[in-house]
């Protein structure tokens, strides 16, 4: 886990919900993410240029856009990541000097901007891993990135109850050294996930996140094995019960009960808040719509 960093609730924007007879009701700040977990992160507020050499004189040749978050690593002092499915990009924070790697998969050579330069452009926060409690259960939040470059167009999240009494929460994690290994199964009636729909320029498909990442149905038996049965797609039906069809299947969903983190390569590898009105995917930063996104059915309705 990523280590927590202590915000003052109380910086955070009070959020609006409207209640069953249309009157507006307000959650208090400390309130919206009690006892929820959180890491730490840098939300990029200002284009950070980067160049291939610390000398004041060196021409920037990359350019870190705003919009975007780097999460705390606990992995190395001082070092952030920006979460991507597909590659490593990192910035590593010195005294005098911040070190960029831009977005790769083997080893690139590192550009650097002022530590001053980098602290006058980003903003310090934590994000929550858990929905803020004034999102209503059955209610989509439409959001939109603040990156301009970002190849999603706008986002939808509806929070939703899982109620299948047999559904369960399965962590399965091995030790190579001994080797042991050990499933927790936790019971999942009753806890609300995320229902998230990203619109890209290519279309647009749906994931569901628990504890900040997405959720998967469960690959692993008891034994440590994977299992031979591999599912395409999985969905939560509006009686709250979890369903999922296997790969090249043509048969409709099948109720499931086991769920997992990500098993595969996720289609999104963190979700997280900084306020009731901004959220964090991957690594970038999306707000509530104003009512500015167009959707192709027609204006997305903003509930905050």
């Amino acid at each position: 886990m990523n280590a927590l960093f202590s915000l003052t609730l109380a910086s955070l924007t009070l959020a609006l919900s409207v209640g069953s007879c249309g009157t507006r009701t307000q959650t208090p700040p400390e309130d919206e993410f009690k006892d929820a977990k959180a890491v730490s992160g840098y939300v990029i507020t200002k284009d950070i240029p980067v160049a291939r050499s610390k000398d004041a004189s060196a021409a920037p040749d990359y350019t870190v856009k705003a919009g975007r978050v780097c999460l705390k690593s606990d992995e190395k002092p001082d070092c952030y990541y920006f979460e991507l499915t597909d590659a490593c990009e990192t910035v590593t924070l010195g005294q005098d000097h911040v070190a960029y790697y831009e977005p790769a998969q083997d080893d690139v050579p590192a550009r650097y901007a002022k530590r001053d330069v980098f602290d006058r452009s980003v903003q310090e926060v934590s994000i929550y891993t858990s929905a803020p409690r004034s999102w209503k259960a059955g209610t989509a939040y439409t959001l939109v990135p603040r990156n301009k470059g970002s190849m999603v167009r706008w986002v939808t999240v509806r929070p939703v109850v899982i109620k299948d009494k047999d559904a369960v929460f399965v962590e399965s994690t091995w030790n190579s050294a001994e080797p042991t290994f050990k499933q927790t199964r936790t019971p999942m009636c009753g806890k609300i996930v995320c229902e998230v729909t990203l619109c890209t320029h290519s279309g647009t498909y749906t994931i569901y996140a628990y504890n900040g990442e997405e959720l998967m149905p469960n690959a692993v038996e008891a034994s440590g094995n994977y299992s031979d049965v591999y599912y395409e797609d999985m969905t939560i039906d509006e009686q709250g019960r979890l369903l999922a069809k296997e790969y090249g299947d043509a048969a409709p969903f099948q109720p499931i009960h086991e769920v997992s983190g990500p098993v595969d390569i996720p289609c999104i590898g963190f979700a997280g808040w900084v306020s009731p009105t901004q959220m964090v995917i991957n690594d970038d930063v999306y707000d509530v719509d104003n009512g500015s996104c167009q959707k192709a059915s027609g204006d997305p309705k903003t509930h905050i």
